[in-house]
């Protein structure tokens, strides 16, 4: 539940809302330990083009997901650089009406920075992660092999196969990294997806080693 009224958030991004005092009081009850980073974060999301027309909607839920991560503040920085990022403006907007999604996306922010990096440079993966079901699926080499192959066919920027094929590990780590988060799998299940991407990867790399030989050296 919110520690003060709904006013009170949408305060917050308003020019000399409350005194400092008022201010910090407010940031450390949710447990920031940077108040003056937090606040300036949130400022500039605030004044986003993307966000700007519903801030005040979604500072409430904003802050009552912050307050249940480990790191309110590296959670909101990630954010800001998400949103900055991010190109879609009905996916942003997404965030405001599901607060399941916007909880997901601080956990993430907050447990891992390596797995938030691979989601800050590609948010198009936010539309994956969003499904529950999909995070909660233990994929076969087989099936990763058929889908690193057919990853490899899409048209990303003129990306050679190796780059294609890295920009695909690093979308299967991110969805069995947020599984393992959300402890929607185990810790067998995660170590056994991780060996069968290995495996898959190494199959793809053998076969586009292979069909760079000339056909004599087959």
């Amino acid at each position: 539940m919110e520690i003060f009224p709904r006013e009170t958030y949408k305060k917050l991004v308003q020019p000399d809302g409350f005194s400092p005092a008022e201010m910090e009081a407010i940031y450390r009850a949710h447990g920031f330990d940077n108040v003056e980073m937090a606040h300036s974060a949130l400022q500039r999301i605030a004044v986003h083009p993307a966000v700007a027309d519903w801030i005040d909607s979604f500072v409430p839920a904003l802050f009552l997901g912050l307050e249940k991560t480990a790191s309110p503040n590296r959670a909101l920085l990630n954010l800001e650089r998400f949103i900055d990022q991010s190109r879609d403006a009905t996916m942003l907007k997404s965030l405001m009406s599901q607060p399941r999604l916007l909880e997901m996306l601080l956990t993430l922010f907050t447990g891992s920075q390596f797995l938030s990096d691979i989601l800050l440079r590609h948010p198009e993966y936010l539309h994956d992660l969003s499904d529950v079901r999909q995070l909660a699926v233990i994929k076969s080499t087989e099936k990763l092999v058929t889908e690193g192959n057919a990853f490899l066919q899409t048209d990303s920027a003129g990306l050679d196969s190796v780059d294609l094929l890295r920009r695909f590990q690093r979308k299967e780590l991110l969805r069995i990294g947020m599984g393992d988060l959300l402890s929607i799998i185990d810790f067998r299940a995660v170590i056994r997806q991780l060996s069968n991407l290995a495996d898959a990867i190494i199959q793809i790399c053998l076969k586009l080693s292979l069909s760079d030989l000339p056909p004599e050296a087959h």
